[in-house]
C-alpha cells in the first residue's frame, strides 16, 4: 500500500511539474529534467531549520537539542496564539467561494504564516519584495560552528512573528545577511515545515523577457534596495527569485510559492518589462497586503492600485495597503478592528491618514479584530479591511 501511494505521489508530482513547465514555456530538455527537481534534501533541510530533524551528526546533537526546544516553544506560541485566533476569524468571515486559486502578496518578505490561514486553498502564492532570495545549504555540508551560527540567526530573524505577527525587516536583514543560511529561502522552508507542510523541491528562478519563470542560470546574492531598483529599471538584470513546491502530508494537492525580488512601483507593470508581463499572466488573483510601507498611498502608485483593484477577487489588507478610495461599487468592503489614523513609522516619514476610512470606522463601529495584523501590532490597535468583487 505504501509503495502504491509513493507511486501516485511521484506521478502527480511529475504531472504538476509539467504544468509548471507549460507556464514557464520550458524547453524539451528542461521538461526531461523536471523529475530530478524532487529532492528529499529540501524537506530534510526544512525540518532541520524548524527543529524537527531526527537524523543528526553525532557532533551536533547537543546543540540541536537546544534549537529543537526553543523551536517547539516557538511553534506552540504561533499555533495557540495569533494563528489560532486568525483561523477562527477566517472560518467565520472569509468568502472562500469567491477566491481565485492564486494569491498575490506584495511586500511579503518571508511571511507564509498569514496567507496560508487567510487563503488556505490557494494553489499558488506569488510573493514580491526586495529581500535576497537566499540559500539554504544541507546541514551535513556545514561545520558545527556554522550550524550553530545558522540556527541562531534564523531564530533571531523570525522570533517576532511569534510574538505579535510582525516580521521586522531590519532585524531579518541583520541576521540573514551573514552565516550559512541567507535570505528568504531558509525562512520559507522553516515556516512551511513548522506549519506541517512537506517540501517537494525548491529552485532559484528568473523571469525571462516573455514574462515566464525559468531556472536561474547564475543566481545572484544580496543586493541593496537601490541595486535592485537600478538593475531592473535599466534592464541590466532580470527579476529573480525562488520557487518552492510543497504539499500537506496525505494530500495529493501540490502548491507553490513563487517569490520575485522586485522593486515595487508603477513602472513594473510596463508590458515591456519581464515582471509586467509575468504579473499580467497571473490574473485574476486574491490580494494580501500587510505592513506595506504606505507605498500604495503615493501618487506614483496610482496605476498599480488600479491594476490590483481591477484584477483582484478577494483582498485582505491593513490601512497601509490600497487606499479605500480606489475600490469601486463593485467591491463589497468590510471593516474590522480599530482605525484612528496611520501608524507613524520611524523609517517611513510618509504615512497618510485616510479621512474616508476614518469616517466609515466611526459610522460603522466595526467588530474588534481578535488578532494582530499589520502595523497595528506595534500599538495594539490592528485594523483590517476585507473586500471582494460582488460581480
Amino acid at each position: 500500500m505504501l509503495h502504491y501511494l509513493q507511486l501516485i505521489r511521484i506521478i502527480l508530482s511529475y504531472l504538476f511539474l509539467f504544468s509548471v513547465c507549460s507556464l514557464s514555456t520550458c524547453t524539451v530538455e528542461e521538461k526531461a529534467r523536471t523529475c530530478t527537481l524532487c529532492d528529499p534534501r529540501w524537506d530534510a533541510t526544512a525540518r532541520y531549520l524548524a527543529g524537527k530533524a531526527t537524523d543528526l551528526p553525532t557532533d551536533s546533537i547537543a546543540e540541536y537539542n537546544h534549537h529543537r526546544d526553543r523551536m517547539r516553544t516557538y511553534w506552540h506560541q504561533i499555533q495557540t496564539g495569533n494563528r489560532s485566533r486568525m483561523q477562527t476569524w477566517a472560518r467565520e468571515n472569509m468568502p472562500y467561494e469567491r477566491m481565485s486559486p492564486t494569491t498575490l502578496y506584495l511586500f511579503s518578505g518571508g511571511d507564509i504564516i498569514n496567507p496560508t490561514v487567510l487563503f488556505p486553498d490557494s494553489e499558488t502564492y506569488i510573493f514580491a519584495a526586495i529581500e535576497d532570495p537566499g540559500v539554504a545549504p544541507d546541514s551535513a555540508s556545514l561545520t558545527p560552528v556554522q550550524r550553530r551560527q545558522g540556527l541562531d540567526n534564523i531564530y533571531r530573524a523570525v522570533y517576532t512573528i511569534g510574538v505579535d505577527n510582525y516580521l521586522r525587516t531590519n532585524t531579518m536583514r541583520a541576521h540573514l545577511n551573514r552565516g550559512p543560511y541567507r535570505g528568504l529561502l531558509p525562512v520559507l522552508l522553516m515556516f512551511l515545515s513548522g506549519l506541517d507542510y512537506e517540501i517537494d523541491y525548491a529552485r532559484r528562478i528568473e523571469i525571462n523577457p516573455e514574462g515566464d519563470i525559468i531556472t536561474a542560470i547564475n543566481p545572484r546574492g544580496y543586493q541593496t534596495p537601490e541595486d535592485v531598483q537600478s538593475s531592473l529599471n535599466s534592464g541590466r538584470l532580470p527579476p529573480d527569485g525562488l520557487e518552492i513546491v510543497f504539499h500537506k502530508p496525505g494530500s495529493q494537492q501540490l502548491r507553490r510559492i513563487i517569490y520575485i525580488r522586485m522593486w515595487i512601483a508603477d513602472d513594473m507593470l510596463a508590458p515591456s518589462r519581464p515582471e509586467g508581463r509575468f504579473l499580467s499572466k497571473q490574473v485574476p488573483f486574491n490580494i494580501m497586503l500587510k505592513s506595506a510601507s504606505y507605498f500604495l498611498h503615493r501618487p506614483a502608485a496610482e496605476r498599480l492600485c488600479r491594476f490590483l483593484v481591477k484584477n483582484g477577487r478577494v483582498v485582505v489588507q491593513d490601512d497601509s495597503g490600497i487606499p479605500l478610495r480606489y475600490f469601486s461599487e463593485t467591491w463589497q468592503m468590510r471593516l474590522y478592528g480599530d482605525y484612528r489614523g496611520a501608524t507613524p513609522l520611524a523609517d517611513q516619514p510618509f504615512h497618510p491618514t485616510q479621512p474616508d476610512m476614518l469616517a466609515r470606522y466611526r459610522d460603522q463601529s466595526p467588530d474588534a479584530l481578535p488578532f494582530d495584523y499589520g502595523y497595528g501590532a506595534l500599538n495594539g490597535r490592528s485594523n483590517l479591511q476585507l473586500g471582494y468583487q460582488s460581480q
